[in-house]
Parts: structure tokens; C-alpha cells; sequence
């Protein structure tokens, strides 16, 4: 309210801004709560939006909720339909982010209702943009596309830079996600442009990295640890700690596949250490699931059985489907090392039936495997013809080492 004195000490750069931050933002959420409940909606609403990159890079999704939710109610009782949108949409966004995707979806969904209701068109496109992501990580592709582009569109009709390239990032992942590697990079290659352009370092990281998944699945590891390193570099200078987490699980998973394990393990395990604390599932799956795969290429199966039962188990809470299938096809992976054929046949067979679900290119390797066991012969996807570093123990001492992963 207009009269309060307040008092904010000088910053000696971003660093000393995020601990004030850190240090005062309980009484930050409090003051917001406050004034949601007590009618001062503009300022709720300003805190919240100036929050906003801190909470989320930061893994504060617990705030978020809190003070979302008092948003939306005061809004709603006080007849403000984008601010109560507001309020459900930065709620929605936190609860993906902690995998509560039912309570995610209802509360998005209720904001778009409302944000069409206003003629909001700026806050449509940013509820669409979030549903599109969820639908991606459910496997829903076509409807993820579908409601991607059209929050383009309207952000294209705004002339919101810096929204688009957001935008063009998730479109790049969906793309990678269904294989379309050369529309994938198209995409990511425009984001990482504007976010250049407009100074968008948090989106920046992100489209750096997305672009390195993408190099990934096509084999060319070296380009691809090199743009998650870019992006890791700039998650760790701007403090975005949930963007950091699925970096290093990505580039543990890069540097696997060109055969720099001892490096490997030390980011993924960095990885898994880091999503925990966030609560960030969807990059928790990843970790475990790299971790799996260091596990079985190095021949600690039973290490990589556990890794990869708890990626499944964990992937199948949030429906990851992608992930879940991932993790599946590594359980018969590992089964196959083992021997244990009737087994591998029984995980192949799930990942089989998410990746046809999905329509996801990883369902031919998958048949592949599955046609070679009839045949008795080894399996195609196997980690173990992968060649470690020196740093690395060989096989047999890995199996028998402590697990520290």
C-alpha cells in the first residue's frame, strides 16, 4: 500500500540479491499472503510476478503454492478474473513441477476458463504454454502440439519475445521427443536466438541444454556435452537450481555414452543429490535412470536393478510415460545380462507397449530386442560394449565396489 516505507539493503551483485532473498523470503511470502487476504491484490500480484524466476529457479515450489492459492481466493471472492487466473496458473505450474499432474491439470484448466473469460489473450497463451508441457510429459504429443502452437501464435500476435522463445524451447523438446531431430533443433536454434536477443539467460540454459538432448539422440556426444556444459555454466551462475539439476543428469547421461564414466557418475550422482532437494521428480527419474545405466554398463546389476525399479516406480507416480519406458527397457536390459530371459521379456514388452502409445521411435529398438531374445542372441541396446575412461574400475571391481550411487 501506498505510505509503507520499505527498506531494501544495497546488492553487491546477484549473488548477494539471491541471499537476501533467501534470507527474507519467508517474511516475503508472508507479506504477499498478507496482503491477498486484506484486498491489496496489485501488490500480491507484483510480489508474486517479481518472485516468480527466484521460487521457481530455486525449487521454492512450496511458496508458490502458498501464495498462489491466497491470490486466487482473494481475487476470486473480490471478482477479479485474471488476477484469480493468475494465482491458479502460477499454483498449477508449481504442482507440475512436484509431479502432482492431476491437481496441476485441474487448476490450469480452470485458469484458461477464466483467463478466455477476461479476453486475457497474453494470459491465455501462458496457461496453454503450461498445459502443452504437461501433455508432452503424459505422452499426449498431437494435443500437446496443438495447444504449443496456438499460445505462439498469440504470443506472436503480442510481440512477446522472450514468451515466444520459451514457447519455441518446449516445442524443440516435444519435437525431440517424437524423433523430429531437424524441426527439434529448427526450433531450439530460434529460442536460443531470442532469448539472446532479449538477455532471457534462465530460457537461454534451458534451450542450451534441450539443444544438447538433441545431439545426444543422434550420437554426436561431444557437441552435445558441450552445449549442456554452456547451459550448466549459466544454471549456476543466475542460481536457477531446478534447470541445474536436469543439466547434470543430461550431461551424466552424455558423457556415459561417450564413455567418460568416473565423470559420468560424479554429475549424475550431483544430479540426483540436487532434483531431491528441489523436489523436482521428472529430473529424480532422470538421475536414477543414468544411474542405472552407469550401474549396468560397469556390471553391478543388482545396483542397476534398484535404480532402475525405483525410476519406474517414480515415473509411473508423475506419468512420465517416456521416462517410464526408458527405465523399463533398461530393467530388461539388465535381465538379459543376468540370464533371466522370461524377465527381460516382461520389461521389454512394457516399454514396448508406452512407446507404441507414445509413437515414440524408441519402440523399433525396443521390437528389435524383443525379436533377438526369441532368437537367443545378445541384446542390441546393451551398455556394456561401452568402453570406460581410466578413471573408471573395471567391471568386476565396480560390482563388487560399495555403492555410492
Amino acid at each position: 500500500p501506498a505510505g509503507v516505507p520499505v527498506s531494501v539493503p544495497p546488492m553487491a551483485g546477484p549473488a548477494a540479491a539471491r541471499g537476501w532473498l533467501g534470507a527474507e523470503l519467508a517474511n516475503l511470502i508472508a507479506l504477499g499472503v498478507h496482503a491477498a487476504q486484506h484486498g491489496w491484490l496489485d501488490l500480491a500480484g507484483c510480489l508474486a510476478a517479481h518472485l516468480n524466476r527466484y521460487l521457481e529457479g530455486g525449487g521454492h515450489y512450496a511458496e508458490v503454492v502458498t501464495l498462489g492459492s491466497a491470490i486466487s481466493q482473494a481475487a476470486g471472492a473480490a471478482g477479479d478474473l485474471s488476477a484469480e487466473a493468475d494465482g491458479l496458473t502460477a499454483v498449477g505450474n508449481a504442482e507440475l513441477r512436484l509431479g502432482s499432474r492431476k491437481q496441476a491439470i485441474e487448476h490450469l484448466e480452470r485458469a484458461l476458463r477464466l483467463f478466455r473469460q477476461a479476453a486475457n489473450r497474453p494470459g491465455e497463451a501462458r496457461v496453454l504454454g503450461s498445459l502443452g508441457a504437461i501433455e508432452a510429459r503424459l505422452g499426449s504429443y498431437d494435443q500437446a502440439a496443438e495447444h504449443l502452437e496456438r499460445a505462439l501464435l498469440l504470443r506472436r500476435e503480442t510481440g512477446d519475445l522472450v514468451a515466444q522463445a520459451r514457447l519455441l524451447t518446449n516445442l524443440g523438446v516435444l519435437d525431440g521427443q517424437r524423433g523430429r531431430h531437424d524441426q527439434a533443433l529448427a526450433w531450439l536454434t530460434e529460442a536460443l536466438a531470442a532469448c539472446r536477443q532479449t538477455g532471457d539467460t534462465s530460457n537461454e540454459a534451458r534451450a542450451l541444454a534441450n539443444i544438447g538432448c538433441v545431439e545426444m539422440e543422434r550420437g554426436r556426444y561431444a557437441e552435445a556435452a558441450q552445449r549442456l556444459e554452456q547451459g550448466l555454466l549459466i544454471c549456476r551462475a543466475i542460481g536457477d537450481r531446478y534447470a541445474e539439476g536436469q543439466s547434470l543428469a543430461e550431461l551424466g547421461r552424455a558423457e556415459l555414452l561417450s564413455g567418460t564414466w568416473h565423470r559420468a557418475g560424479q554429475h549424475l550422482d550431483e544430479a540426483l543429490a540436487l532434483c531431491q532437494q528441489t523436489g523436482d521428480r521428472y529430473g529424480e527419474v532422470a538421475a536414477l535412470t543414468g544411474l542405472a545405466d552407469l550401474a549396468l554398463a560397469s556390471g553391478a546389476l543388482p545396483q542397476a536393478r534398484g535404480r532402475y525399479d525405483q525410476a519406474v516406480t517414480l515415473a509411473g507416480a508423475i506419468g512420465a510415460k517416456n521416462d517410464q519406458a526408458r527405465a523399463l527397457d533398461g530393467l530388461g536390459r539388465c535381465h538379459h545380462a543376468a540370464g533371466e530371459r522370461r524377465l527381460a521379456r516382461a520389461h521389454w514388452q512394457q516399454a514396448l507397449a508406452l512407446y507404441t502409445q507414445l509413437s515414440a521411435p524408441e519402440a523399433d529398438s525396443v521390437r528389435a530386442e524383443l525379436a533377438g531374445l526369441g532368437r537367443g542372441e545378445p541384446a542390441l541396446g546393451s551398455l556394456s560394449g561401452l568402453v570406460p575412461d581410466q578413471g573408471q574400475p573395471e567391471a568386476a571391481d565396480a560390482a563388487d565396489a560399495p555403492v555410492t550411487y
